[in-house]
């Protein structure tokens, strides 16, 4: 029974930690979070929204991040960008976005993955990419919308 009311501290502690971190950011639901410890990790999922307001919220959280990793791949027409950093409290967080590639201005030209007409990399082959280069995805995306109600 001890042990078990020393896990659920240390879960306790994290949410709180992650919770903290959310609130004061005022940061938005990303697609899917991953928080982690050495001996605990914790999931959640939540697809909700377009593709750009998606990809929005990985950027803002993303840009709360310390040590930040970024990579991109492209499956079947679906972009799939994965975040890892920590925060400044030092919790390990994953985070994960997809959307439509031609709803984030992007579209697959002979086996080759084309984002925001500038942006290239193999298909299924996941590639590091720079918080910038997803920022000027994310205005593509944004245009892609604005023309598209027009």
């Amino acid at each position: 029974m001890p042990t078990n009311n020393i896990r659920s501290r240390s879960l306790d502690r994290l949410l709180r930690g992650l919770r903290s971190h959310i609130r004061s950011r005022d940061l938005p639901r990303p697609d899917h979070l991953t928080i982690s410890t050495r001996s605990r990790s914790l999931s959640l999922t939540f697809v909700d929204g377009a593709s750009p307001d998606r990809l929005a919220a990985l950027l803002l959280w993303a840009a709360t991040l310390e040590g930040l990793s970024l990579t991109w791949s492209c499956q079947r027409d679906v972009l799939h960008i994965v975040g890892t950093g920590r925060t400044h409290a030092g919790i390990r967080v994953n985070l994960a976005a997809c959307g439509q590639l031609p709803e984030l201005a992007g579209r697959i030209r002979a086996g080759i993955v084309v984002v925001a007409g500038t942006y290239r990399f193999p298909v299924s082959e996941p590639e590091s990419v720079q918080y910038h280069e997803l920022m000027h995805v994310a205005r593509a995306a944004r245009a892609v919308v604005k023309a598209a109600a027009a």
